[in-house]
C-alpha cells in the first residue's frame, strides 16, 4: 500500500508543472481563439504517429499562392527505454525543405501507462518554427505505454490548426 501511495504521489508531482504552465488546448476540434474553427486537412498523412496538414486561409481575400501555403507537421513517439515525446514543425511546403516561423506553435506530450495518464509536458513557442517536448524520458514503467501528442499552429491570415498524433 505504501509503495502504491508513493508511486501515485510521485506521478502527480510529475504532472504538476505541466498543468501549472499549460495554456489552452482543445478536444474534438471545437471553436477556439477568437471564433476561428480549427481545421484539419487530410491531404498529407505520413504514418500513424506523424501527420501533416496544409494551412487554410481564413478567407479567399487572404489566400496566397499554393506554393506559399504553410505546411504543419506533428509527430509523437514512445521510447523503449521509457517516456514519450511530441514535436510540432512548420514548413514552407509539404516537402519540408525550409522551416517557416509562424506566430505560435505548440506541442504537448501525454504518456499513458496501462490506460492511465502517467506524465505530460508542454512546449509553447511564439514566432518560431519548432516546438518539442519530452516527458518521463528514460523512466522505466511497468505496463503498456501509449503517447498522445497535441499539436497547435497559429499564423496570421490562416485558420488555427489543431490535431493529435499517437504512438504505442
Amino acid at each position: 500500500m505504501k509503495k502504491k501511495l508513493s508511486l501515485l504521489l510521485f506521478s502527480s508531482l510529475l504532472m504538476l508543472p505541466s498543468a501549472a504552465f499549460a495554456t489552452e488546448s482543445t478536444v474534438n476540434n471545437e471553436i477556439i481563439d477568437g471564433g476561428y474553427e480549427s481545421t484539419v486537412n487530410d491531404e498529407i498523412i505520413e504514418g500513424v504517429n506523424v501527420k501533416g496538414f496544409a494551412a487554410e486561409p481564413i478567407s479567399s481575400v487572404s489566400a496566397l499562392a499554393a506554393a506559399d501555403t504553410p505546411h504543419y507537421f506533428g509527430e509523437t513517439k514512445v521510447y523503449a527505454i521509457g517516456g514519450a515525446s511530441a514535436f510540432s514543425d512548420a514548413y514552407t511546403n509539404s516537402s519540408k525543405e525550409k522551416q517557416l516561423r509562424i506566430d505560435r506553435i505548440y506541442a504537448k506530450a501525454k504518456l499513458y501507462v496501462s490506460g492511465d495518464l502517467y506524465s505530460s509536458a508542454v512546449d509553447d513557442q511564439k514566432d518560431a518554427s519548432h516546438a518539442g517536448i519530452y516527458t518521463a524520458y528514460g523512466v522505466r514503467v511497468i505496463g503498456n505505454q501509449e503517447s498522445i501528442g497535441e499539436h497547435k499552429f497559429e499564423n496570421t491570415g490562416y485558420k488555427i490548426v489543431i490535431f493529435e498524433t499517437e504512438d504505442t
